[in-house]
């Protein structure tokens, strides 16, 4: 039963994010509490999430989200991204909405036994239950309380509740303007683009080492909301790992604030070079590559991006690269 729902998940959530009608587009910072199901333990928990309307009684959200750290028998740190659709209902005067979402669920946990420092990177996929409200401020801030439950396979669950701050991004086209709307509608998102990335790599494991990462990438875009990269990664020497290689990613990709703001998220693989510690050989591997990206646009030619990135490696050695950088369109 969980499987079937979890197949029609991922196929609803994903549809929408093409949906070329939608206006109402939000970005939250969460922060709250999460605990074990079984166990009662208590951690911190956070999320950054996009969320889109549909219609008057629908929306998607996109969400990379963190369920703290806890100690039940072994130790857990566990996050991963979400995909969720929503039923929704407008009252007070719209000002406020109550919101009722599902969908799967991509984590990974660091985990392994309670003083012990070896650790395992797990990874699987689980469903996530929610119900919301949102209250609407003074334009553009808006402010929800939200309550999660993950549902997983193999892993233990959890009830989380937060509350978030929100800004409201507005629609991807100017209102009223049918001739921009058209041009928007027909070009595509990312033309082509070359940037340079530098910023911090940090192992998933519990002492999470840490080194300076480098980056090149080339992207272009294949169609209104899909684009394409390639890119080579060099995560350097963080004391468990010392990896570099390429990697290729498809990206669903959406522009706001009259396309001078794009953000989107992208999966691949990732083709790697890991030297051994203490060892004159290396590993070549494959690993996947999740990650988010927005990017802004300071003039026609010229852009500022800024990319989080998940490695999922099969050797117990996750990292996160977060990457800071300029680019130039062409």
């Amino acid at each position: 039963m969980k499987t079937k729902v979890l197949t029609f998940c991922c196929v609803v959530v994903l549809a929408p994010f093409f949906s070329v009608s939608s206006k109402g587009q939000e970005a939250f910072l969460n922060l709250g509490s999460t605990k074990d199901d079984e166990t009662s333990e208590k951690s911190f928990f956070w999320s950054i999430e996009y969320m889109q309307d549909l219609s008057e009684h629908c929306a998607f959200s996109f969400s990379w989200l963190n369920e703290g750290h806890l100690e039940n028998h072994n130790i857990h740190h566990r996050d991963g991204q979400s995909m969720q659709i929503w039923a929704k209902e407008d009252i007070i005067d719209k000002k406020f909405s109550l919101l009722a979402g599902i969908g799967p669920y991509l984590y990974s946990d660091t985990t392994g036994v309670v003083q012990d420092r070896n650790y395992r990177d797990n990874h699987g996929l689980g469903i996530e239950y929610s119900l919301a409200g949102i209250w609407h401020l003074k334009n553009p801030w808006i402010v929800k309380a939200q309550g999660n439950y993950i549902d997983t396979f193999d892993n233990f669950d959890t009830i989380s509740f937060s509350l978030g701050l929100g800004y409201m991004l507005g629609s991807s086209f100017p209102e009223n303007d049918s001739d921009s709307k058209k041009s928007y509608q027909e070009e595509n998102t990312t033309g082509k683009e070359v940037s340079v990335f530098l910023g911090p790599v940090i192992v998933n494991s519990f002492d999470s080492e840490k080194n300076m990462a480098k980056s090149i990438e080339y992207r272009q875009g294949l169609s209104k909301y899909i684009d394409w990269s390639v890119a080579w990664i060099d995560e350097g020497d963080a004391d468990l790992i010392n990896r570099r290689g390429g990697a290729t990613q498809l990206w669903l990709t959406r522009s706001f604030l009259e396309e001078s703001l794009t953000w989107g998220f992208g999966g691949g693989p990732y083709i790697f070079e890991d030297k051994e510690k203490d060892s004159a050989g290396s590993e070549i591997g494959i690993a996947g590559l999740v990650s988010v990206s927005g990017s802004y646009r300071l003039s026609e030619k010229w852009l500022t991006r800024v990319s989080w990135s998940r490695v999922v490696s099969d050797y117990d050695r996750d990292t996160d690269i977060i990457l800071f950088g300029f680019g130039y369109r062409f």
